[in-house]
This record gives structure tokens, sequence and C-alpha cells, in this order.
């Protein structure tokens, strides 16, 4: 069941991506969205199938079940930004730089703490 769920996943991305290469040799050929595509499948029982057959330890097979989900959610992510306007990107771009600026700082903190000797502490 697993297994076939996953081909079915590359199966619709590959067909994405074959269309998506048919128009950039040809633009004139009508492309499908990758929404498309994507909708027909429900990463949540992806999610579910592979929490329920990977254990401590995951074997190849359980490895590649991974590997299978992180490259639909990060096709997925790709097109999402690809629909994105400029101020939309700006704007995510802008949050993203916020969160490295909070790291940051809470890393000087923390090295400051331990270069000063101490454990906690503000």
């Amino acid at each position: 069941m697993v297994d076939q769920d996953i081909a079915a996943m590359y199966d619709q991305v590959i067909t994405y991506i074959s269309g998506k290469v048919a128009y950039l040799d040809d633009s004139g050929a009508a492309g499908k969205e990758f929404n498309d595509f994507i909708s027909e499948f429900d990463l949540t029982e992806v999610v579910y199938n592979i929490q329920r057959q990977v254990g401590a330890r995951p074997t190849i097979s359980e490895s590649n079940i991974i590997k299978a989900y992180r490259d639909i959610r990060s096709s997925q992510a790709e097109y999402d930004i690809r629909l994105m306007k400029r101020s939309d990107y700006f704007a995510d771009a802008a949050v993203e730089e916020l969160d490295n600026q909070n790291k940051w700082a809470y890393n000087k903190g923390v090295i400051n703490l331990h270069i000063n000797g101490k454990d906690v502490g503000a």
C-alpha cells in the first residue's frame, strides 16, 4: 500500500516535470499547473504511513519513503515560491531574516555565558 502511494506520487511529479520540459522546449505547448498534480494525493496520509512504518532505526526502504516525502514537499515548496509576487517574496524573506537575527542574538548571549564560565543567566 505504501509503495503504491509513493509510486503514484512520483508518477504525478514526473508527469508534471515532463510537461514543464515540453513547455520549455516549445512555449506553445500548454502544461498543467503543479497544483493540478499535487492535489491528487494527500501528504497527510503519506506522513501517517511513514510514521507507522518507520521504527527507531529505519531500514533502507523506510529511509527511501522518508526521502520520497521530502522530495514531494520540496517540489511543493518550490512551486509555491514560483507563484509568489515580489512583495510576498520580500515579506517572507524579511520574516526569515528576522528569525536569523533572533537566533544570532540568542547565540551571542549563550556564547557570552560560556565564555564567562556560566551555564545559566542573562
